[in-house]
């Protein structure tokens, strides 16, 4: 199935301040920071207080994330109120409020924009272990204004951190855990002279299964295997800067641990043991990512500033299900996704302190999805299915 289309859309806001916020629209990040103790945040396309946002938000910064463990984008529900985040197979399904994703399709729009590093990001492939995160904004309620059409429950802005001109630093992190856990990742900044930084991060992480698998072909479900990486290049001259950034994510796991559920006729299949299955299909699922984001910015001696956010990302997923979850049959499921998004953002955006506060932008999207999905017996040839197959009642096993 290959499906096609066009998002654009303008918006614009003006709003006049009795008493106007203290914002710095000329600092080059794109990520909260603390300024004498208060939280300053970037949900507003420029950097104002926390405390002066007239909707529900939460930051929390990558320190705070890393001391509580919020190792993953499933992981934020554990530490922001009102919002709940589930694994359903393609895509992560993000709720805030009770609104928000309730499908596992590729083809299905957000209800809660998603957005990392100031680029919308399709539902699938977002499952990424954090790492050199700066910061997390979670917005609650609509959005529509500055965050697009797809945020009707909110938006969750992911900003990692960007090359910094003034400072060399080397960053690093290492555990070991049960499970064969291990994972390293590490960061090093450069400044390049006055005006270039360059700044890298990577991520290897690995994990042996949750679950034992009694049949023939012993699969891992859960199990991982993750390489990432990043680099970001900054350059500043004057009242002009240009952030560039590739990201690549490699994921590859066992696939997908779920049974039959009970009172449907293949629920005499069970284990009804925890952490123990039955396939006797291969199971795997194989995650790929390449990420591009070009941002220019200029800000004139007057302090308007002309922004610029091109994004361009390739995703694909490789799935692979026993389709019953039981040795009772050999019907076997292949599922094969991948999309591209081309997106464009312009924003006017006027200085803070002065009396008319606006900001102007536009936005251009396009993206493009290809779906194939196979199935057929375990031990024969798959046969293609053009749109849909036949639901199987299962259901998932969370991890630990």
């Amino acid at each position: 199935m290959k499906t096609q289309y066009l998002l654009a859309g303008a918006s614009f806001a003006c709003l006049a301040l009795v008493s106007p916020a203290v914002a710095k629209s000329t600092d080059d990040s794109n990520t909260a920071s603390t300024d004498h103790g208060e939280i300053i945040v970037t949900a507003q396309r420029r950097q104002e207080k926390l405390q002066n946002l007239n909707i529900a938000a939460t930051a929390v910064s990558g320190d705070t994330l890393a001391e509580r463990n919020v190792v993953r984008q499933l992981d934020v529900q554990n530490i922001a109120p009102g919002i709940s985040i589930v694994k359903a197979g393609l895509t992560e399904s993000i709720n805030i409020r009770g609104i928000g994703l309730a499908s596992g399709s590729p083809a299905v729009s957000n209800g809660v924009s998603n957005y990392l590093d100031g680029v919308f990001q399709p539902p699938i492939v977002s499952t990424g272990s954090f790492y050199d995160i700066a910061n997390i904004e979670l917005l609650r309620g609509p959005q529509g204004t500055l965050v697009g059409s797809s945020s009707t429950g909110g938006a969750l802005l992911i900003n990692t951190n960007r090359p910094q001109l003034d400072r060399t630093s080397v960053s690093a992190g290492a555990e070991y855990g049960s499970y064969n856990h291990a994972q390293g990742d590490a960061a090093i900044n450069l400044p390049l002279g006055h005006d270039f930084a360059i700044r890298a991060a990577g991520l290897i992480a690995s994990r042996d299964s949750y679950y034992t698998d009694l049949g023939p072909l012993k699969n891992k479900p859960d199990s991982l295997h993750e390489y990432d990486g990043r680099i970001g290049l900054l350059f500043r001259s004057g009242g002009f800067q240009n952030y560039f950034k590739i990201e690549a994510i490699d994921k590859n796991t066992g696939g997908y641990a779920y049974q039959p559920i009970l009172g449907t006729p293949l629920a005499a299949g069970r284990t009804n043991i925890p952490y123990v299955l039955a396939y006797n299909a291969p199971t795997y699922n194989y995650e790929r990512a390449n990420i591009f984001v070009d941002e220019l910015k200029y800000q004139f001696d007057n302090g308007l500033v002309i922004r610029s956010v091109t994004g361009y990302q390739n995703k694909r997923i490789n799935n692979a299900y026993d389709s019953d979850a039981t040795l009772l049959a050999a019907s076997t499921q292949l599922q094969f996704v991948r999309e591209r998004q081309y997106s464009e953002e312009i924003n006017v955006i006027s200085d803070a302190a002065k009396p008319l506060n606006f900001i102007l932008g536009g936005y251009f999207q396009r993206n493009k999805v290809d779906v194939v999905i196979t199935n057929g017996n375990a031990a024969g040839p798959t046969v293609p299915v053009s749109r849909s197959t036949a639901a199987i009642s299962v259901e998932p096993l969370a991890g630990r």
